[in-house]
């Protein structure tokens, strides 16, 4: 705003002539933009000066003000100067003239400043604003009717919270569910104390191999880390106990020789149907007293003992170790009993069909070994030489479970007689020129087998006609993009179930003329990165076009799928289930019973 004032001289009006102040101009005052305080005019008390009562007299404004007035000054004691010169009056009455001038100049001055004195005296300043006593009361009036409004608004907000249940979620919120512990049933691991190494520190003569006198010291000697497998003859089951148990006799180490000899297998591979299996499925469950810790590293392999009675899971770590597990015994001193037979991850376990007391088992030591619970050894079948460091990656039996096909890392798949005293191949074959990952014989037409592997390709293959040195395949299957973890032939041997890197978990049919054609892809999220198991999908034993898989989803859950792909039930507990279940096993002589295990060693057991 821009206010102006003429000031008025009593002076001039006696002489006849209007001897006014010329006008001047106070810097605008801007407002806010959301100021509810309206500036009003103050009336104006005396006649002879009209004031700007606008803003308030701050220190900028009230020097421009003085400004003015000075000018004003200035300018009628010019103009009275030349009306001196032109009446050319006395000497008396030029001083009479001039101390009027002075004296209405004086005057002047004192009436502005008393009027700001009096301005500041009578008003407020609130945020740079000036409001007057006349306002107040109306800024007061405004506050409490915000206030108002604003607490009223808040009352109506947190009963609307009330209703929707926020203050509910938000005392769920703060309080967040406690985590379960692990379970402590079965193995229970007691770390060894560690001696302090103690390391000299590192010197420039020492670095030069130099004693203080400068002769040359002896080479470091450098301790070799590695831990050597194990003899190739037989080695007793004491011998291979987990640390823990070391001192206990040799009838207690074959306590499971005795478990598995009360019950042969009546009638393995008995079929159900698939509608009684899909009601049972429903009703499946796992309580506390069915997760126990087997083995004390990460699960590589997974097995049931195929006996009717008894419930015995097997599983080989990252250690190589085998721990098996009596589900349905209460007694933790029999509960679980561990063995060492490798030094190296155990790629794979697996219970003969026919001879139920024979455990079998490969690692990566490059070492097949077989566990004999009649005469409580560990007996090697077939190894190569360490130093090749060819790792094994699984089986499957042939004939009879005499013979049977063994996948290595370097590629190559032996076939090795059990009956032989011999620990070396029958024979040799070449079928990739990268890593395998499995092998699977057809269980109907036992000269026929797949193999899959890092080269992403899965390849049908017949014993009759395979050559050692140039082998070629019947049939190639090209439909993953990317290395495959695992295929496996039906138990009738009219499907191939196959797990990739590409996310895809992709079924094959297969026909009398081993003829295979792709039949479903399934779109699967198998990214169990580098700390986790890779997903090995499995056929149920018994239930025909059934196939249980590993899931990264969050709740973790085991998920059970038939060949069209439909998912059937995917088994949770968030009490007892609380982390990724890599590999899964269905039992092979009871409908609905699997167990899976995770990477700290433990299995858990729906039924």
């Amino acid at each position: 705003m821009r206010r102006s004032a003429r000031l008025q001289t009593s002076s001039g009006t006696r002489s006849g002539n209007d001897t006014s102040i010329s006008q001047f101009k106070l810097p605008p005052i801007r407002l806010p933009a959301r100021s509810r305080v309206r500036l009003r005019e103050v009336p104006d008390p005396d006649p002879v000066i009209t004031p700007v009562p606008a803003a308030p007299l701050d220190k900028t404004n009230k020097s421009t003000l003085m400004h003015g007035l000075d000018q004003c000054s200035k300018d009628d004691l010019k103009r009275n100067s030349k009306r001196k010169k032109r009446t050319n009056t006395d000497d008396g009455s030029k001083r009479s003239r001039s101390s009027d001038t002075d004296l209405d100049n004086h005057n002047i001055n004192n009436d502005v400043k008393g009027k700001e004195n009096s301005i500041v005296k009578n008003s407020d300043c609130v945020n740079g604003l000036t409001i007057w006593p006349s306002e107040t009361a109306d800024v007061d009036y405004e506050v409490q009717t915000y206030q108002k409004l604003r607490e009223e608004n808040l009352k109506a907000n947190q009963q609307l919270f009330a209703s929707l249940g926020f203050v509910n979620i938000k005392t769920m919120i703060e309080t967040p569910k406690q985590k379960n512990k692990p379970s402590q049933r079965g193995l229970i691991l007691t770390k060894e104390a560690k001696e302090p190494i103690t390391t000299e520190v590192r010197r420039s003569l020492r670095i030069k191999q130099i004693d203080p006198q400068g002769t040359s010291l002896p080479e470091a000697v450098v301790e070799d880390t590695h831990e050597h497998r194990l003899p190739s003859g037989p080695i007793s089951f004491k011998d291979t106990l987990y640390l823990n148990k070391k001192d206990i006799s040799e009838m207690e180490a074959c306590f499971f020789t005795s478990q598995m000899n009360l019950s042969k297998p009546v009638e393995i591979y008995q079929e159900y149907s698939y509608t009684k299996f899909v009601s049972t499925l429903q009703s499946v469950n796992i309580t506390e007293n069915l997760v126990a810790k087997v083995v004390p590293g990460r699960v590589f392999s997974l097995a049931w003992h195929p006996s009717s009675e008894l419930l015995i899971s097997i599983a080989g770590d990252k250690y190589g170790h085998v721990g098996l597990w009596n589900v349905k015994t209460q007694d933790s001193s029999d509960m679980v009993t561990v063995f060492k037979p490798h030094t190296k991850p155990v790629s794979h376990v697996a219970i003969s069909p026919l001879l139920t007391h024979k455990l079998y088992s490969c690692s990566y030591d490059s070492t097949l070994r077989c566990g004999d619970f009649e005469k409580c050894i560990f007996d090697e079948i077939f190894s190569v030489p360490e130093e090749q460091d060819d790792l094994f990656r699984n089986f499957d039996f042939v004939d009879s479970c005499n013979t049977m096909l063994v996948s290595q890392y370097s590629g190559n798949v032996s076939l090795v007689d059990i009956r032989s005293p011999q620990t070396d191949a029958e024979h040799v074959y070449q079928v990739s020129k990268k890593s395998l990952r499995s092998v699977s014989v057809n269980p109907v037409q036992p000269h026929y087998f797949i193999s899959a592997g890092n080269d992403t390709l899965i390849n049908l293959w017949d014993l009759r006609f395979i050559k050692p040195k140039s082998a070629k395949p019947i049939q190639m299957l090209h439909n993953h993009s990317k290395s495959v973890s695992s295929a496996y032939f039906s138990p009738t041997g009219h499907k191939i179930l196959s797990s990739s890197a590409d996310n895809t978990i992709i079924l094959y049919r297969v026909d009398e003329s081993m003829n295979i054609e792709l039949e479903k892809s399934i779109k699967h999220n198998n990214n169990t990165g580098r700390w986790l198991t890779k997903f090995q999908p499995k056929w149920h034993p018994v239930v025909q076009n059934i196939f249980v898989s590993g899931s990264m989803n969050r709740p973790r859950e085991i998920e059970v799928f038939d060949s069209k792909g439909t998912l059937l039930r995917a088994l949770t507990n968030e009490d007892h289930l609380s982390s990724v279940c890599s590999l899964n096993v269905f039992h092979p002589n009871q409908l609905c019973t699997l167990v899976g295990a995770n990477a700290s060693g433990r299995l858990f057991v729906f039924m």
